[in-house]
């Protein structure tokens, strides 16, 4: 994923390109990971601690059902109808 500025001020996100390094809402410095063609990998969930979450998230599109479609495989199954 490509991470804009707006989410990574959202994420409270500091980076050190000079040094490697990257730090999380005003937090420790930690060396940052890198990957295969030198881009910056953000562990997200290491050291997570829920008790410290000051960023609470926020979406725009709420869905009722929040357990995801439920689509009825039988309706696929039927052969559509073709305009002649």
């Amino acid at each position: 994923m490509l991470l804009g500025r707006p989410i990574a001020k959202a994420l409270g996100l500091t980076a050190d390109f000079l040094n490697d390094r990257l730090r999380y809402n005003d937090g420790e410095w930690h060396a940052a990971t890198l990957g295969r063609h030198m881009e910056y990998l953000l562990p997200l969930t290491e050291d997570y601690d829920p008790s410290i979450d000051i960023n609470y998230p926020e979406f725009d599109c709420v869905l009722e059902d929040e357990k995801g479609p439920n689509y009825n495989l039988d309706e696929f199954k039927e052969p559509e109808e073709t305009c002649d």
